[in-house]
């Protein structure tokens, strides 16, 4: 009895974790990042649009997890408070070595003591300055004139300083000395960290009401800087961490989100299986052999769970067996009938768990001949004593089927559930883990008719959209509905393009890549390699006056830093994806020039039934440029260069393509590979593409 009903959860898995590398791509990265939160309604459960009730906004906050004007009050409370710590990394081990020191001088002062037998003890004293010592390490802080003059008599070289007796101070006052200019070095510098702290804790307040007014990537990255800048000053502090999580959870606002409705589930109904079985067992001490057959049908259902996503499986049996009973040479022949249903639950968040199978069913049984062995009067105590058991009998058999049919289940679910989670493993998760792009966490839950599943790209610095603001652009009434919220691709973007350093054709691929893989689900791009090439060639910045139309060629290899700030900014608006990648300095071979950027835009088209994006700009300009204002003439060769070879591969139009589910092996009646064959599942056909409000968001239906 094969049972494969996991293939449409995979999908849901698989669909899941795939949106993050589509989603992520849209902005030049082959990889994904996922960090979660959690929003109780992609759509109501009727179907109609996002619920734009924000006191059921997110679920897993906490109760008292403050909005609007009384978060923007905590974040200027929590400021106030991390004023007052003290900077990180400032505390050396000055008092350590101090108490050694003491230790150290009381040991010598009595070893002075015996050397001297007490008649020139108070001349090695003086002359080593041990009661200046003494009375400068008593204070605060020990003097570093003091220290060092009492070092230089240690060091002098006199009769008898090389004695045992004297090393240990010698030793512990070296230490000293070199913790005490650490410590006035730090100090100076901590005079500085502590006003451009106290600056930071000043800026954050307003840059994060900035960001509650309105997401944009600039405001959004302003806001995770500035974090990121209280890490670095006070450490991993108490007061830091809760400023942290007070952000990341009002700006936890997922900003990946799948749903799917039961129609998924309807390739999987009424799936039959039909199996011959044997009987040989020993019920209520009697020998029972026999043989049957038994049908049955397989059922996926979405289950009501807030907590997580969960599929009900449901394997129905009849089965009809014909049996032989043996017991004290009596043998009794039975027709049996009668049905086991057998269920059990898999949950779906990050990974596939399984609960314990558990079945239920009443086998009938009908005896169809009675041979005693013992002539009349032995067949009639034998009938009676059939008849009296066979109450007792149907329940132990069914007992015994319940739990074949149920172990069955268990079994084969249980294996397919672990192939999943390989694939999954293989596929999705170690990559992410190698690309320190693994989820955090995530979050999904099922109705009666639609199943939800979304996470925050992002690391807890990094800022999503407000978590109690609605994307009215989302709808739920689809088959399927997969959007993406633009705070997705810069999040990631940030993360992996910063500073990095490409070749020109490697950004061509990237973004051939990027847009094909955004518009066709079936579409497996490989990861962009990172380069290895040191970059010690020497900067030649061009001046102002100098042309630079005859240093290129088709041939030359350019390569470009991407910013630090703001790499590549996604923008979804107006049924447009713009990518702005600000590129701080291009190359050729010793030649560097500054601040280039690229934009990209594809519009969304649709022709009857097909959706497309075309490009409908392609550009290169001087980072420092005013929109509007006249390329200098030494950025034209370069500009023309670059455009032309993204251009190479850059399509003018992509077609927006269905997702085609899983393909599923079917095994026949017999074991030979060769045998078996395919079984398409289906294919999700786009039926809206949007790009507004900051979302990117299709909606698919599935076509069997």
């Amino acid at each position: 009895m094969k049972i494969r009903t996991l293939a449409v959860v995979g999908l849901f898995a698989s669909l899941a974790l795939a949106l993050f590398s589509n989603a992520t791509l849209l902005a030049g990265e082959a990889g994904a990042i996922a960090r979660s939160g959690w929003y109780t309604s992609l759509a109501t459960d009727e179907g109609s649009a996002i619920s734009r009730n924000a006191s059921q906004a997110d679920s897993n906050s906490a109760p008292d997890a403050p909005t609007g004007d009384a978060f923007l009050n905590k974040v200027n409370s929590l400021c106030e408070q991390i004023k007052k710590l003290p900077l990180a990394d400032t505390q050396n081990d000055v008092a350590q070595e101090v108490a050694t020191l003491k230790k150290e001088l009381l040991s010598l002062d009595r070893g002075i003591n015996r050397m001297t037998s007490g008649r020139n003890a108070s001349g090695w004293k003086t002359y080593l300055r041990l009661s200046e010592i003494t009375q400068t390490i008593a204070g605060d802080k020990a003097d570093l004139a003091v220290l060092e003059k009492s070092l230089n008599a240690f060091n002098s070289g006199a009769d008898g300083l090389d004695s045992p007796v004297f090393q240990p101070v010698r030793q512990s006052l070296t230490r000293l000395i070199t913790l005490r200019k650490d410590q006035d070095a730090k100090a100076e510098e901590s005079q500085d960290n502590q006003a451009e702290a106290i600056l930071v804790c000043d800026e954050l307040p307003g840059a994060v009401a900035e960001l509650v007014a309105g997401y944009t990537p600039a405001k959004a990255e302003s806001v995770s800087l500035l974090l990121d800048d209280l890490r670095y000053f006070y450490g991993r502090s108490k007061e830091i961490d809760a400023i942290v999580a007070t952000t990341s959870d009002y700006f936890g606002g997922p900003n990946v989100l799948v749903s799917a409705s039961s129609a998924v589930l309807d390739q999987e109904q009424g799936k039959n299986i039909s199996q011959l079985i044997g009987v040989n067992e020993i019920i209520r001490g009697a020998m029972v052999t026999g043989d049957g057959q038994l049908n049955g049908s397989v059922k996926l259902r979405f289950v009501p769970n807030e907590v997580k996503a969960e599929f009900g499986l449901t394997l129905t049996t009849e089965i009809k067996t014909k049996t032989v009973a043996s017991r004290d040479g009596a043998l009794v022949w039975s027709s049996n009938t009668g049905t086991v249903t057998a269920t059990k639950s898999i949950y779906f968040v990050d990974d596939l768990e399984v609960s314990k199978a558990k079945a239920k069913g009443k086998i009938q049984s009908t005896v169809t001949g009675i041979d005693s062995g013992r002539g009349n009067l032995g067949q009639n105590v034998a009938t009676q004593r059939v008849y009296e058991e066979k109450p007792y009998s149907q329940a132990e058999s069914t007992r015994r089927m319940e739990q074949r049919v149920a172990t069955q289940l268990e079994s084969e679910v249980n294996a397919q559930v672990g192939k999943v989670n390989a694939e999954l493993q293989k596929r999705f998760i170690k990559p992410l883990r190698d690309s320190d792009y693994l989820p955090r966490a995530i979050a999904s839950r099922t109705t009666n008719e639609r199943f939800y599943w979304q996470g925050i790209v992002g690391n807890d610095i990094q800022m999503g959209r407000p978590k109690h603001t609605v994307p009215d652009v989302v709808q739920g009434n689809s088959d399927l509905t997969l959007a993406v919220h633009e705070s997705c691709p810069n999040n990631a973007t940030w993360f992996a393009f910063a500073g990095r350093r490409v070749s020109d054709r490697e950004m061509s691929a990237l973004l051939v890549r990027t847009f094909s893989t955004a518009s066709d689900a079936q579409t497996e791009s490989e990861p962009v390699k990172e380069t290895t090439e040191e970059t010690n060639q020497t900067e030649k910045v061009a001046s102002d006056s100098e042309p630079v139309s005859d240093t290129v060629s088709d041939e030359d290899e350019l390569w470009l830093t991407f910013a630090n700030d703001l790499p590549v900014v996604t923008q979804f608006q107006n049924d447009t994806i713009s990518v702005l990648m600000h590129i701080d300095q291009f190359e050729k071979e010793e030649r560097t020039y500054p601040e280039l950027d690229v934009e990209i835009v594809y519009s969304i088209v649709r022709e009857g039934e097909q959706f497309f994006l075309q490009r409908e700009k392609l550009d290169v300009f001087p980072g420092n440029l005013t929109r509007g204002e006249t390329i200098p003439a030494r950025y034209q060769a370069i500009r023309t260069m670059i455009i032309s070879r993204l251009e190479e591969g850059l399509k003018d139009r992509f077609e927006i393509k269905g997702i085609k589910t899983v393909k599923e092996t079917a095994e026949t009646d017999t074991s030979d590979a060769k045998n078996d064959r395919l079984i398409k599942k289906g294919t999700y056909v786009p039926t809206s593409v949007t790009a507004r409000d900051g979302w990117f968001a299709i909606d698919f239906t599935l076509q069997l």
